[in-house]
């Protein structure tokens, strides 16, 4: 059995390990994002959305039976979201799948230009990288008309991380 300072250390480790990965996370999203954009009736660029959350970070289990039973995040709820992107109470929220909501953003065309296929082979990686890197990832359409899109789930450090773009459907 380990003694307290060393479950101390190992904890601290952890937390370490944690921020690290997340900090990575953020970058490698930052990067994917860098003049990306989400084509809809409008043009709109998609950027990185990471918000600290009030929760302790994550620590690693001690055990394999800790890892086994330690309780999934739940997905962001719809208070949350409506704070993070200041949304009003009555403003309607829809959520979409993730895969029906890149469908038709990551598939080209052969009348897509060089510069719109891009587009269509990027956002496919930076969906395959918020499905691999966020646990609970959900797709939330706010509001009606301009329409804000946000794809976000647990980054490991806690945070609230993905991308946010707006579409316009009328």
């Amino acid at each position: 059995m380990r003694s307290q300072p060393q479950k101390d250390r190992d904890e601290k480790r952890s937390q370490v390990s944690n921020e690290a990965a997340a900090k990575h996370l953020k970058t490698r999203l930052e990067a994917a994002c860098d003049g990306l954009w989400w084509s809809s009736e409008s043009d709109y660029p998609v950027e990185v959305v990471w918000q600290a959350t009030e929760d302790d970070p994550p620590t690693a289990p001690e055990t394999i039976d800790e890892a086994i039973n330690e309780p999934i995040k739940e997905p962001i709820s719809e208070t949350t979201l409506r704070k993070l992107a200041n949304l009003p109470v009555d403003s309607p929220i829809q959520i979409a799948d993730v895969e029906d909501f890149f469908k038709r953003q990551i598939t080209p065309h052969s009348w897509h230009t060089a510069e719109e296929k891009s587009q269509c082979a990027r956002l496919s990686t930076l969906k395959d990288l918020l499905t691999a890197a966020l646990p609970n990832l959900q797709v939330y359409c706010c509001g009606e008309v301009e329409i804000k899109a946000y794809v976000i789930g647990n980054a490991i450090d806690g945070s609230i991380a993905g991308i946010k773009t707006i579409l316009v459907q009328t």
